[in-house]
C-alpha cells in the first residue's frame, strides 16, 4: 500500500487506483474509494519506500479547479465530502465577508497566489520515496504513459481517453479560463471560483501583486 503525499485536487484518488491496479468505474471523482494513508502535508519529512508525492511542475490552477468541481459543483453524495465543502464555504465566507458577493472570487485569488508562492507544490521527495508528476495528465497520453511506466504500470491509451472523458467539466473550464485574459471577460465567467482562478493567472502573468490584481478587477 502506498502512502501518498498530495494536495486535494491532484487526482490522488485516481492515481492511487491505477498504481494499485484496482478495478473502478469511470467518474469525475473517486471519493468513495479509500486512499488512506494520505497526508496533505506537502513538507512531510518522514519519508519511507512506500511514499509517493504528487507534485505539479506547471498548471497549478488545476488543483484549485479540480477541488471546486469535485467538492462544490459536482460532489459525490458522501457525508465527509459534503461536510468538507460546507466547512470551507462557511469559513471563507466569514474571512472574506467584507467583499460581499465577491467573497469566493477574492478567496480563490488568495489561494492562487498562495499556491504559486509555495515551493512544496513543485518539489519532489528524496529516496527512498517516489514521485509522480500530476500535471502530466493534462499534457497528453505519451507523457502520462511514461509517468506511470516509472512505477511499472502499463497505462493504456484507452484508459487515458476514458479519464479525459470523465474530466470534461474540469478540462473545459480550464481551457476557457486560459482563453479569458481580459478583466471584462473574467467578470463574465460562470462561477466565481473560475473568476478567482482567471484573475490569479492574469495577475501572475502581468507580475502584479495580489492586491493590485484585485484593484484591477473592481475598478
Amino acid at each position: 500500500m502506498y502512502h501518498f503525499i498530495a494536495p486535494a485536487g491532484s487526482n490522488v484518488a485516481y492515481i492511487n487506483l491505477i498504481l494499485n491496479q484496482e478495478q473502478y468505474s469511470d467518474g469525475l471523482a473517486y471519493h468513495s474509494r479509500d486512499i488512506r494513508p494520505w497526508t496533505h502535508d506537502l513538507n512531510y519529512k518522514n519519508i519511507a519506500e512506500n511514499n509517493i508525492k504528487i507534485y505539479f511542475n506547471d498548471n497549478l490552477e488545476l488543483i484549485i479547479l479540480n477541488w471546486f468541481y469535485k467538492f462544490i459543483v459536482k460532489p459525490d453524495n458522501i457525508d465527509w465530502v459534503l461536510q468538507y465543502a460546507t466547512e470551507w464555504t462557511d469559513s471563507q465566507k466569514k474571512v472574506w465577508s467584507d467583499f460581499g458577493e465577491d467573497w469566493c472570487t477574492r478567496a480563490v485569488l488568495k489561494w492562487m497566489y498562495n499556491i504559486h508562492a509555495d515551493p512544496n507544490y513543485k518539489s519532489k521527495i528524496v529516496e527512498p520515496g517516489k514521485n509522480f508528476c500530476g500535471s502530466v495528465l493534462y499534457n497528453g497520453y505519451d507523457l502520462t504513459k511514461e509517468e506511470f511506466k516509472k512505477h511499472h504500470i502499463n497505462y493504456t491509451k484507452e484508459e487515458y481517453q476514458k479519464w479525459l472523458n470523465s474530466q470534461k467539466p474540469v478540462i473545459d473550464s480550464w481551457k476557457h479560463i486560459k482563453d479569458t485574459t481580459a478583466i471584462d471577460k473574467i467578470k463574465k465567467l460562470k462561477y466565481n471560483f473560475e473568476k478567482g482562478v482567471a484573475l490569479g493567472l492574469y495577475g501572475l502573468k502581468n507580475k502584479l501583486t495580489e492586491e493590485v490584481t484585485w484593484q484591477h478587477y473592481i475598478k
